[in-house]
């Protein structure tokens, strides 16, 4: 939901802070938070899903166009391209980067749904597929949002100027495209988010009820109504955004641990770790490791 909040003030709508006993509430992002509900309650996904994927679909068409508009300008970004720093003050920043891109709770929601859509061993092979697109679309773009924010001289850590990063492609309508975006991209993960908790304290706690269930739905009314209190606060969003992202990359670990111990208990030896699998998850663990020690070692000391 802080996803809307952004993409409302980088269009400069700053018309729906209002003010209820000494308390700024931002009703605009309640308003989106009832279609949120709406989508819950009415398990209508597939209606919006196309819309939400056009969107932000064009969005990430845009930064990919606008990366490479901006990377061929700026000729820092080829000479360091190839020698990347990562200074300790920016490690919490790195950690977010990483939070957002392999999101814990995404896992949990995929897996879930993934056992739904498909039955049986024989679906295994379009479910890697339609995994390895989907992450490979997603780190893509988030590497076309850092080279084109990159070579923009005028940007700031200002929220407002995120805009500018798409200028050299749709001038001063960048804006409100990018605006549309966040809001796109915040109503998705305001649906995904209580869907995939849902799944989790159903099965954490063995309740076993149905996906369709009245009781299923509320365990999802419970999570989007705390991201939608916290986002319609006066807030920074953009902060909300990086403490959560940080605390899934701080998590990840036992994540990591999870999908590995579970990946070499597959019955099935076609497709469990075997000594290669084994070796990679290992590295993998390692790296998400040294990071979230890394992020607990910084916002501690």
């Amino acid at each position: 939901m802080s996803g809307v909040n952004i993409g409302l003030q980088i269009m400069n709508f700053k018309d729906f802070m209002i003010n209820i006993l000494g308390v700024n509430i931002n009703y605009a992002v309640v308003i989106i938070g009832f279609i949120a509900f709406l989508i819950l309650h009415l398990k209508q996904y597939k209606y919006i899903e196309k819309t939400l994927m056009a969107l932000v679909g064009i969005l990430s068409i845009a930064f990919m166009i606008s990366a490479i508009v901006t990377s061929i300008a700026n000729k820092d970004f080829w000479s360091e391209l190839f020698n990347p720093e990562f200074p300790k003050e920016d490690i919490l920043t790195l950690t977010a980067l990483i939070g957002t891109t392999v999101v814990p709770y995404n896992l949990f929601l995929h897996a879930a749904l993934a056992k739904q859509r498909w039955t049986n061993n024989t679906g295994i092979s379009a479910m890697r597929v339609d995994t390895f697109s989907a992450v490979g679309i997603g780190i893509l773009v988030s590497i076309c949002i850092i080279i084109t924010t990159s070579n923009i001289s005028t940007y700031t850590q200002d929220i407002l100027s995120i805009g500018l990063a798409l200028e050299p492609v749709f001038g001063k309508a960048s804006t409100y495209f990018v605006g549309i975006g966040f809001i796109a991209a915040g109503l998705t993960s305001a649906v995904t988010a209580p869907l995939a908790a849902a799944f989790v304290i159903n099965k954490l706690f063995r309740l076993n009820y149905p996906s369709e269930s009245v009781r299923f739905k509320r365990l999802s009314y419970l999570i989007l109504l705390i991201g939608c209190i916290i986002a319609a606060l006066d807030f920074n969003p953009v902060e909300v955004i990086r403490i959560a992202q940080v605390s899934n990359a701080i998590v990840l670990p036992v994540l990591v641990i999870l999908i590995i111990w579970l990946a070499y208990k597959l019955k099935s030896k076609k497709y469990k770790f075997g000594k290669t699998g084994l070796s990679v998850g290992f590295l993998v663990l390692i790296l998400s490791l040294s990071i979230s020690i890394s992020s607990l070692y910084k916002v501690l000391f």
